[in-house]
């Protein structure tokens, strides 16, 4: 099974709830993240609307992050078995910037296994 998130940028509301539930779950340094919420640019919309994207480290099996998010904007899906929606993008993990994106993009992004700490 292959897994991966799936991230619903038209319900994200960028209170990163999720990269908080992911540090505080995984016991993280505090300058260390595993979870980050971006904001789009401004200037990508003509519109006064925010939309935010979330990129994680992508390798827990329960993620805390998935269950934090208060508006269900992050889910886990199974590529092989799930539909993928029409309008979902498909990333590698670390991937460090979105391109522009519509209101309402969905994006997926591969788990990945754990990679040991570093030292």
């Amino acid at each position: 099974m292959r897994r991966a998130f799936l991230v619903n940028s038209d319900k994200c509301i960028g209170c990163r709830g999720c990269a908080m539930a992911c540090k505080s779950f995984n016991q993280l340094e505090p300058d260390r993240f595993w979870r980050y919420v971006y904001p789009l640019d401004k200037d990508i919309y003509p519109h006064e609307e925010r939309a935010f994207y979330s990129l994680a480290c992508n390798h827990c099996e329960h993620p805390a992050c998935v269950a934090a998010c208060p508006v269900g904007a992050l889910s886990i899906i199974d590529l092989d078995a799930d539909p993928v929606p029409d309008n979902a993008v498909q990333y590698p993990p670390g991937f460090p910037h979105m391109p522009q994106l519509n209101p309402g993009t969905r994006f997926i992004l591969a788990r990945q296994p754990k990679q040991p700490e570093d030292k």
